[in-house]
């Protein structure tokens, strides 16, 4: 990542937590250039173009204040860049494991306008289950990818023998049902999204909320709603602590891209 954005000309900045607990790509490009608390980032408000977080979100015990801190350091207009554990087994002591839905709440609540939610491609529980499992279990990830053949094989089968219209939009959501992952693009707002709620707490119908998967191989999306009988989650987000005096500003050079790292 960071190899891309400055061949292109950009400011690249990268967090994390250790120089040393990172993986050997990491380290062979210098690590991260800050070490600091991703809950807490020091940097100024709306200082970035873009935010890109790499399996983030379910190593860390607060991932709505992640998400809030992402919002803060973004420039109205920037972009939110995500991937998350969603069905990886339990590892390296993660908290938070987010459905599809789970990733729209963790975006929403931070007011952020989402533009995709899609899940892993090529990349399903089964394997992540047999690859990251244990040391017996690894030579045995080919296991995992043909149980996803047999389950998506039985989903192509079912969408044929019914007939449905809307089978490609159906086979995203099989996907993402047994995704290992579940990625998301997202964009800070150019007007806060509370000015568009009501008292109830619900949205004015003039507020675009898009909720899609779309994988990388078509173009076919489908809206993603919630289930009716799914509790509202609280209209207001986690407040962040008070920021400290100093803060990071980087120089004015656009756009700059901040990377969110987890340490191996």
């Amino acid at each position: 990542m960071r190899q891309f954005v400055r061949t292109r000309g950009h400011r690249y900045v990268g967090v994390d937590l250790s120089k040393t607990r990172v993986d050997k790509n990491l380290q062979q490009h210098g690590g991260p250039d800050l070490l600091c608390d991703a809950h807490f980032l020091p940097m100024a408000e709306e200082a970035f173009d873009l935010v890109y977080s790499v399996n983030l979100s379910e190593h860390v015990a607060c991932p709505y204040l992640i998400a809030q801190e992402a919002a803060r350091s973004l420039k109205p207009g920037g972009f939110y860049l995500g991937t998350g554990a969603f069905l990886q087994p339990w590892h390296d002591d993660s908290f938070f494991h987010m459905s599809p839905l789970g990733v729209f709440e963790y975006l929403t609540q931070a007011k952020f306008e989402i533009m995709n939610i899609w899940p892993g491609q090529g990349y399903s529980g089964f394997r992540a289950i047999m690859d990251m499992g244990s040391k017996v279990t690894r030579p045995l990830t080919f296991l995992g990818d043909f149980m996803y053949l047999i389950y998506r094989t039985g989903n192509k089968f079912r969408n044929l023998v019914k007939r449905r219209p809307d089978w490609k939009t159906e086979s995203i959501a099989d996907a993402a049902r047994v995704s290992g992952a579940i990625d998301w693009i997202a964009r800070r707002p150019q007007r806060a999204v509370a000015d568009q709620l009501d008292d109830t707490g619900e949205t004015s119908p003039d507020r675009t909320r898009p909720r899609a998967f779309r994988p990388s191989s078509t173009s076919e999306t489908t809206k993603m709603s919630r289930p009716a009988s799914a509790s509202r989650a609280p209209t207001h987000p986690v407040e962040a602590h008070p920021k400290p005096p100093s803060m990071a500003t980087p120089p004015n050079h656009a756009p700059i891209a901040l990377a969110m790292l987890k340490a191996e």
